[in-house]
């Protein structure tokens, strides 16, 4: 049977480690929740400009039914010139009200994009708090032991192979057993005939 023998700062290292993964976890979280408020604040602004747009297409319909409107009157008006300038002048609200709507459209993408990169930043962020919580919360109460240098994928791999060659003594351990337990009862019930 082997015993371990820990170093005097073990149980202080291993509480650095676990207070560091704390101060990471908490770092996480308000990561995230500063992500969430900044989705809200573009879906705010989302709300909005998509109220804007709608607003400029009800204004272009209006412009389009005053150009129909315009284009009836000039053939009765008699001041054609004066009613070609205000036929002009719908035209280029038209013009700046089509403008103004391919801008709103374009931060409208942006925001939209933007969104989705805030979604993905969460996912992130939420699947790598699972993955340290994962990694790291089967060793937080650990017992002390010594402390050993190393990367972590060269400790994850030293772990492994301490897990395997403990797993084997443990099989030749408990095989030993079966057999003394074998022996015992065997003993005994020679015992039994031989006195009886």
């Amino acid at each position: 049977c082997y015993r371990f023998n820990y170093a005097v700062d073990y149980l202080p290292g291993l509480e650095k480690k676990r207070d560091a993964a704390k101060k990471r976890l908490q770092d996480m979280e308000s990561q995230m929740s500063t992500l969430e408020g900044e989705k809200k604040a573009q879906g705010g602004k989302l709300v909005e400009l998509e109220q804007q747009l709608e607003g400029l297409r009800l204004a272009l319909q209006k412009a389009g039914e005053d150009v129909s409107i315009f284009a009836g009157f000039i053939e009765r008006e008699r001041d054609y010139q004066d009613c070609r300038g205000k036929l002009t002048a719908t035209n280029d609200n038209i013009a700046v009200l089509a403008a103004r709507k391919t801008e709103l459209e374009d931060t409208l993408k942006g925001l939209r994009v933007d969104i989705d990169r805030l979604k993905h930043e969460l996912w992130q962020m939420e699947k790598e708090q699972l993955e340290t919580q994962e990694r790291y919360g089967p060793y937080q109460d650990a017992p002390e032991a010594e402390t050993v240098v190393g990367s972590a994928a060269e400790l994850e791999e030293r772990l492994k192979s301490l897990k395997e060659q403990y797993s084997g003594e443990i099989r030749l351990l408990e095989k030993r057993k079966k057999e003394l337990t074998q022996e015992c009862v065997d003993r005994s019930t020679a015992g039994r005939i031989l006195t009886g």
